[in-house]
């Protein structure tokens, strides 16, 4: 029953919940790994790149995870989002000006967004 439900979500949550999963999933692991060696502060300085991977303790740690810092998370993230307004323009796109202004009067008579 759960597989279905997750075939039924749209384009995006579909994608976050089964393929960003996994990405989320190897991030985090790595950051945990990460996290217990090298203690929470180091471990983030390295990941956000305020520390340089070359003197830290464990390079085939340390090395990877600020890889992952500065590849990784800002291509999952820009993707995301993306994706997110990519999918919202298309929606916008179908609409004639006259439904758009309709749409636009109306809202602003309702004093606020949807």
């Amino acid at each position: 029953m759960p597989g279905r439900r997750v075939a039924a979500l749209d384009k995006f949550p579909h994608w976050l919940v089964v393929e960003g999963s996994i990405v989320i999933g190897l991030i985090s692991g790595w950051y945990c790994i990460a996290w217990s060696l090298l203690g929470w502060s180091d471990a983030w300085d390295l990941l956000v790149g305020r520390a340089t991977p070359r003197n830290a303790p464990y390079p085939w740690l340390s090395w990877p995870l600020s890889v992952i810092g500065w590849i990784a998370v800002p291509a999952f993230v820009g993707g995301a989002v993306g994706y997110l307004v990519t999918s919202h323009i298309d929606e916008r796109r179908g609409e004639t000006e006259d439904g758009f202004a309709e749409k636009a009067a109306a809202r602003a008579r309702e004093g606020g967004h949807e």
